[in-house]
């Protein structure tokens, strides 16, 4: 092409026509020019493509590791909901009059040992310390990825404080527990923990010292501190949900929210004020979330048992052995789930953007009925709520219940987001409950 452009500029030359000359001579540095700006132009293009590149690969490793993460704080969440329950299910020893059955005792030590154990997060950071060092960082600035990547390991760090915070709380308490057992002027100190090695005129005898031990100071603040870990719980539930949408965006191959089909966890109205929808996720309370209970007209409800909500494989097992004979004309007893802000009377939160309460249950002997319930910061403590009978197969059944039947519940301000209440009921009531949920949209 250059001959092309030198024998037209040549013959330009020879004619005297110098404007076409220069023409040419501007073509020529024209072409010149435009290779350069091209050369340039794919250059960068390939920086660019290799710097890409090379963030991708980056973030693959941090989301391999924030795999591992989220998996540990599954496993966290599973036990320290584990423990939370079975403080909730201590209750009903705690406030015992009568004498403790070997169960219970065997329940109280494991219960005691599950809350004394301490429990950490050893997150994996290696990924994120490698990308902060590799120059490439920058690449994310103004992207999604980045907020969510940022938010993620902000909540981790928090878990951690909490986590230390808990630990330096139960670990002298643990100590003074087993020095306090060590010194006991009981000669059988080991009989808390194999009661059924007494024979039964001792086992009879020792009852006082069993008293002092469950009902000690140091017992009773090692469990409240228990209840306390729902901060925790709350923080987990956030790094999970923030470290699957992150998988997710990773895999996805795009680093903004509507190009992979996401959103922030932490911009849902969870954190706004609005309600979470599930309560019960394969037999597991979402403790992070709700607060666990039972109350009645006899005693705060000490009718209950230790039996009376256990975790049974996937399920969560509830059981009512019955009103106690004598007691009132009218006896009437709950079990309920209530939004969890400690430091809140009446915590409530806002289940507006729902329309259907989602059940998942089974009878043990099918025929129970049930009186499902919910309840606004406003509404008063005298059975005066809305309350829907619901009739139990002896086989699994979803029962969708529409909020709109609530009718004396204010969905904006909701407080006992599910209750089940028994009113008069002598004879025992068992049932599972799988899953329990609140949908929005339609139903399928």
């Amino acid at each position: 092409m250059f001959r092309i452009f030198n024998e037209s500029r040549n013959e330009a030359l020879a004619s005297g026509r110098t404007g076409r000359y220069f023409r040419y001579v501007f073509g020529e540095v024209l072409l010149i020019v435009i290779g350069i700006l091209i050369a340039l132009q794919i250059d960068n293009w390939n920086e660019n493509r290799q710097e890409e590149e090379t963030l991708d690969s980056y973030l693959a490793s941090i989301a391999r590791n924030v795999g591992s993460d989220v998996t540990e704080l599954r496993d966290l969440r599973e036990r320290r909901s584990e423990n939370l329950l079975n403080v909730v299910r201590l209750g009903q020893v705690l406030s015992k009059t009568g004498n403790y059955e070997a169960e219970e005792l065997f329940f109280f030590v494991r219960s005691v040992d599950g809350s004394r154990r301490p429990l950490r997060l050893i997150p994996d950071t290696s990924g994120y310390d490698a990308l902060k060092n590799s120059g490439v960082l920058d690449r994310l600035q103004g992207r999604d990825i980045e907020q969510l990547l940022s938010d993620y390991y902000n909540v981790i760090g928090n878990i951690q404080h909490l986590e230390a915070e808990y630990n330096n709380a139960i670990r002298p308490l643990g100590q003074s527990l087993l020095e306090q057992q060590a010194n006991s002027e009981v000669t059988e100190s080991w009989a808390i923990f194999d009661p059924t090695a007494l024979s039964p005129q001792r086992f009879e005898e020792l009852q006082p010292w069993f008293r002092e031990i469950i009902q000690r100071p140091t017992t009773n603040l090692l469990f409240s501190i228990q209840m306390d870990t729902t901060f925790i719980l709350q923080e987990y539930e956030k790094a999970i949900a923030m470290g699957d949408v992150f998988v997710q965006m990773v895999e996805s191959g795009h680093k903004s929210f509507e190009k992979s089909g996401t959103r922030h966890p932490l911009l849902s109205g969870t954190v706004a004020g609005e309600g979470h929808p599930d309560m019960v996720v394969d037999g597991a309370i979402a403790f992070g979330s709700f607060y666990f209970g039972a109350a009645s007209s006899y005693q705060y409800g000490r009718e209950f048992t230790l039996d009376s909500y256990e975790r049974i494989e996937d399920t969560l097992r509830l059981y009512y052995p019955g009103a106690v004979p004598g007691q009132g004309d009218t006896q009437w007893a709950a079990i309920y789930f209530s939004v969890n802000d400690i430091g809140f009377e009446r915590a409530h939160r806002d289940y507006s953007r729902f329309n259907t309460l989602r059940l998942e249950l089974k009878g043990e002997a099918g025929g129970e009925r049930l009186l499902v319930h919910m309840k606004d910061k406003d509404d008063p403590d005298d059975g005066s709520q809305t309350n829907i009978e619901l009739v139990l197969g002896d086989q699994w059944q979803t029962h969708d219940i529409d909020l709109a039947r609530f009718e004396t519940a204010d969905l904006e301000n909701l407080y006992i987001t599910l209750g089940f209440l028994f009113i008069d009921q002598f004879e025992p009531v068992a049932f599972r409950i799988r899953n329990a949920r609140f949908l929005s949209g339609a139903v399928e």
